[in-house]
């Protein structure tokens, strides 16, 4: 599980998603089925806090993070800037911006770097 400096953040998220994928693969392969079975279940239980207590609260989580990013780095009066495209939503602010490990961090329940 080593990354490298080159790997993009959706490489990343790609990535984790394969290794979870054969994680789960070879858990069936190697018999170990209830060990899959209680990770699947994990991450349903997981999806359902997300969708309980986030749905809706992305903007203010992203707002949050910029204040959080701007504070630390001494600034005040930064600003946020949303753009929405087809494909994307782009998030602007005045912190150091995400890298792979931040990726990795949001990817997992309660894993942030904050």
């Amino acid at each position: 599980m080593s990354t490298t400096s080159l790997e993009s953040p959706a490489e990343l998220v790609q990535r984790l998603t394969a290794e979870g994928l054969a994680s789960l693969r070879d858990d069936v392969e190697h018999g170990r089925l209830e060990t899959g079975l209680k990770a699947l279940d994990e991450r349903g239980a997981a999806s359902e806090i997300v969708r309980d207590q986030y749905t809706g609260r992305y903007p203010l989580e992203l707002i949050q993070n910029a204040n959080d990013a701007g504070a630390s780095e001494g600034a005040t009066g930064g600003r946020v800037k949303f753009v929405v495209t087809q494909s994307a939503l782009i998030v602007a602010d005045q912190g150091a911006g995400f890298g792979v490990d931040q990726v990795r961090a949001i990817c997992g329940l309660a894993r942030s770097s904050k």
